[in-house]
């Protein structure tokens, strides 16, 4: 009897916090410059609303910076994605 009646007190716990996420639900900003732990960013893009304000003090930001590659093909065949030439992020 307590082990069912813990199962649906639980069960429920989810099923009434169930949300659908659907469409971009982040902001992204290009890095225009770097100055000690501050950093300027360029115009947001991502979500249909992304602003500035995604981006204020106290805000849970991601960096990461991508080192760029020269691909073989860009359309949909078998050599898609093969690389041919790495270059370093500041050759970008």
């Amino acid at each position: 009897m307590l082990r069912a009646l813990f199962f649906i007190l639980f069960s429920s716990a989810f099923l009434a916090n169930a949300q659908t996420i659907g469409g971009l639900i982040n902001s992204y900003a290009k890095v225009t410059a770097v100055n000690g732990v501050s950093f300027t960013i360029g115009t947001p893009g991502g979500k249909a609303e992304a602003a500035l304000s995604d981006f204020d003090a106290g805000a849970l930001v991601l960096i990461y910076q991508v080192k760029g590659v020269t691909s073989s093909a860009t359309t949909n065949v078998s050599a898609y994605g093969e690389v041919v030439n790495y270059r370093s992020p500041a050759s970008q």
